[in-house]
C-alpha cells in the first residue's frame, strides 16, 4: 500500500512539472513569436494556454510587439486581456506605448491609447534626462502629429516638463517636429511663451539654436513666429533668437528674424550683440578659441554681412571692451580671412570710400562718389590670398550682401560682372555665387545685362549661356533656366565628353517637367548610350520615372527592369510594370 501511495505521488509531481515546462514553454514561445512578428505562431500559443502577461527578462509578449511593430499581435494580445500598461522592467520602465513612440511605430501607439494606455506615462526611476519623458514628449520628439494629437484628445497633460525642464512644445522646437507643433499651438492652450525655469528659453529660442541646414528649422521659426512667439525674448543669459541664428550662422532664419523686427542691438548680460556672436560663433568651453560647429564659414560671412546691411553697430563693444574688430578669427579658418579684410574696411573707410559705401548700403554716397569719378571696378588687394582671391570690388561686395538695388545701380554704371571669386579651390564666376546663394533677383539682374550686352563667344568663356544653364539647372534655379531658354540658351545642348544633356543634370521635378514643355529631346543618350530614364532610376526618383514614362521616354534604352530592381524601389518597380 505504502508503495502504490509513493506510485501515485511521483505521477502527480511528474504531470505537474510536465504542465509547468510545457506552460513556461509556450509562454516562451508566445514571447518570440511576439518578437519575430509570426501571428499564426502566436494565436496558436494563446489557444495552447499561454499567458499573455508573463514576463521574461521584465518584459512582457505586448512590449515585444509594440518595440517590434507588430501590429496585428499587439491587437491579439491586447483582446486577448494583456496590460496595456505593464512596465518593461528590463531596467528601462518604459510602458507599451513609449515603447512603441521610441521604435518608431506610431500605429501601435494609436492602438494602445484606443485600448485605454495610460496617456501620461512616464519612466519615473530614471535619473537620465534623455529617459525621463513622457509618452506627449516621445510622440512630438518622433514628430507623430496623429499620435499627438490622439494623446491630447485622451487627456495628456500638454504643460508636463521632462527633466531638464523643456515642455512638449519646446522638445518640438528642438527637434524641428512642425507637423506636432502645429498640432499643439493649433488645439490646445499651450503658452507658446513659457520658459524653462533652469535656463529661461523658450520654444522659438530652442528652434533659433538648432542645426541650420535642417530644412524645417527655418519653417518652425517661422511658424512660431506667426504664432504669436515674442521675437526678441531672452533667456537667463540674455541671449535673444537672433543672438543664436547669428552664433551658428544660420542664415535664412537671421534673415527671417530681422525681417519681423528682431531687434539687432540688444544686448545680452555681457553686452554682447547679435554682430559680435556673429563675428565669434560657437566657443569652445574652456578653450578661449572660436569654432565653427556646422563648418559654415560662408554662412557666417553672409550672417554678418546681413546684420551689417541691417544696422547693426559694429563699433558695439561688450562688457570685455571687445568690439569686432578685436575678436582673432584667424582661429576658425582661412576664410575668415576676407571678412576680417571686410571689417577693415569698415573701420577705415578712408582708403575704401566706393566699396566702404557699397557694404553699408549708402546709395546716396554711392552715387556722389560714381559721380566724382570713383572706378566701379576698383580692385582692393591686401597682399593676403585669401583675400585677394575673393576679388574685393563693389559688385562682389553688393552680390554677396544680396544687394538687388546696389547690384542693379553697379551695372548701371559699367561695373563688369566678369569678375571671379576664389570657392571651393576653384575660381568661380560671381553671376555663380549668386545661383548657390539662391540670390535669384541679383542672377536675373546680371543676366538680363548678358542679354543686352554679351561677353566673349568662346565656348570655354563661363558666361557663354550654357555653361550659366547647366548651372542653372543643377543649381535648381527655374526662374532662371526658363529665362535663359526663354532668351535663345538651347535646351538640347549636351556637356562635357559624357554626353550629359540638361534634363540628366535635372534636380526636381519641377525642372525636369520645365526641361519637357521647353522640348527638350527626351530620349537623348549619352555616351553610354543611356538615356535620363537611367538616371532617375538610379536616384529613385519615382515622381520623375513616372513623368519620363508618361512624356515617351524609350523604356527599351536600357535594362530599365534590371535598374529598379537594384534600386530596390517596389513602388517604382511597380509604376514601370503598368507602363509596359
Amino acid at each position: 500500500m505504502k508503495k502504490i501511495t509513493i506510485f501515485i505521488l511521483t505521477i502527480i509531481l511528474l504531470l505537474l512539472f510536465t504542465n509547468g515546462v510545457v506552460f513556461a514553454n509556450i509562454n516562451i514561445e508566445l514571447i518570440e513569436a511576439s518578437k519575430e512578428g509570426q501571428l499564426r505562431k502566436a494565436e496558436a500559443m494563446i489557444n495552447q494556454g499561454a499567458d499573455v502577461n508573463y514576463k521574461n527578462m521584465g518584459m512582457t509578449p505586448l512590449i515585444h510587439a509594440s518595440k517590434s511593430g507588430s501590429y496585428e499581435i499587439a491587437k491579439l494580445l491586447i483582446e486577448n486581456g494583456a496590460d496595456v500598461n505593464s512596465i518593461d522592467e528590463a531596467g528601462y520602465y518604459y510602458t507599451p506605448l513609449i515603447h512603441s513612440l521610441i521604435n518608431n511605430n506610431p500605429e501601435i501607439a494609436e492602438l494602445l491609447i484606443d485600448y485605454g494606455a495610460d496617456v501620461n506615462s512616464y519612466n519615473p526611476d530614471s535619473s537620465n534626462p534623455e529617459e525621463g519623458f513622457y509618452a506627449l514628449h516621445y510622440a512630438v520628439i518622433f514628430d507623430f502629429p496623429k499620435v499627438v494629437n490622439s494623446l491630447i484628445e485622451n487627456g495628456a497633460n500638454i504643460t508636463q516638463k521632462t527633466i531638464d525642464g523643456t515642455n512638449s512644445l519646446m522638445e518640438a522646437a528642438k527637434e524641428n517636429s512642425l507637423k506636432s507643433a502645429k498640432v499643439l499651438i493649433d488645439t490646445t492652450n499651450i503658452d507658446i511663451n513659457a520658459i524653462n525655469d533652469e535656463n529661461g528659453k523658450n520654444a522659438l529660442i530652442y528652434a533659433s539654436e538648432m542645426n541650420p541646414f535642417e530644412e524645417d528649422n527655418y519653417r518652425i521659426v517661422k511658424f512660431l513666429i506667426d504664432s504669436g512667439a515674442n521675437i526678441n525674448s531672452a533667456d537667463f543669459d540674455g541671449k535673444t533668437a537672433l543672438m543664436y541664428t547669428s552664433i551658428y550662422a544660420n542664415y535664412e532664419t537671421t534673415r527671417l528674424l530681422l525681417e519681423n523686427k528682431a531687434d539687432i542691438n540688444q544686448r545680452d548680460y555681457s553686452d554682447n550683440t547679435a554682430l559680435i556672436f556673429s563675428v565669434k560663433g560657437p566657443i569652445k568651453e574652456g578653450s578661449g578659441n572660436t569654432m565653427s560647429i556646422f563648418g559654415g564659414n560662408i554662412g557666417r560671412e553672409k550672417v554678418i554681412r546681413t546684420l551689417i546691411k541691417n544696422g547693426a553697430d559694429i563699433n558695439a563693444a561688450n562688457s570685455d571692451g571687445k568690439t569686432i574688430f578685436d575678436i582673432n578669427l584667424d582661429a576658425v579658418g582661412d576664410h575668415y580671412d576676407n571678412l576680417l579684410n571686410m571689417l577693415g574696411i569698415l573701420q577705415n573707410k578712408s582708403e575704401y570710400p566706393l566699396l566702404y559705401s557699397v557694404i553699408r548700403n549708402d546709395m546716396e554716397k554711392v552715387d556722389a562718389l560714381i559721380s566724382e569719378g570713383y572706378d566701379v571696378n576698383n580692385y582692393y588687394p591686401t597682399n593676403n590670398r585669401f583675400v585677394d582671391d575673393w576679388n574685393w570690388k563693389p559688385l562682389v561686395s553688393a552680390v554677396l550682401g544680396n544687394n538687388l538695388k546696389m547690384v542693379e545701380k553697379l551695372i548701371a554704371n559699367d561695373a563688369n560682372i566678369d569678375v571671379e571669386i576664389y570657392y571651393d579651390n576653384d575660381a568661380e564666376p560671381i553671376l555663380f555665387t549668386s545661383l548657390r546663394y539662391d540670390y535669384i533677383d541679383i542672377s536675373l539682374a546680371m543676366l538680363k545685362h548678358l542679354v543686352k550686352n554679351p561677353l566673349s563667344p568662346s565656348n570655354d568663356y563661363p558666361y557663354e549661356y550654357q555653361n550659366i544653364l547647366l548651372k542653372s539647372v543643377k543649381y535648381d534655379q527655374l526662374k532662371v533656366v526658363e529665362y535663359l531658354l526663354d532668351n535663345g540658351a538651347d535646351v538640347d545642348k549636351s556637356f562635357t565628353s559624357s554626353e550629359e544633356n540638361l534634363l540628366m543634370n535635372a534636380q526636381s521635378y519641377e525642372m525636369a517637367k520645365l526641361l519637357i514643355e521647353k522640348g527638350i529631346k527626351i530620349n537623348h543618350l549619352d555616351s553610354r548610350g543611356l538615356n535620363a530614364l537611367y538616371y532617375f532610376l538610379s536616384d529613385n526618383d519615382i515622381d520623375i520615372v513616372k513623368l519620363l514614362l508618361e512624356n515617351g521616354i524609350n523604356y527599351e534604352a536600357q535594362d530599365v527592369l534590371n535598374i529598379a530592381q537594384r534600386s530596390n524601389n517596389t513602388e517604382k518597380f511597380k509604376e514601370l510594370i503598368k507602363s509596359y
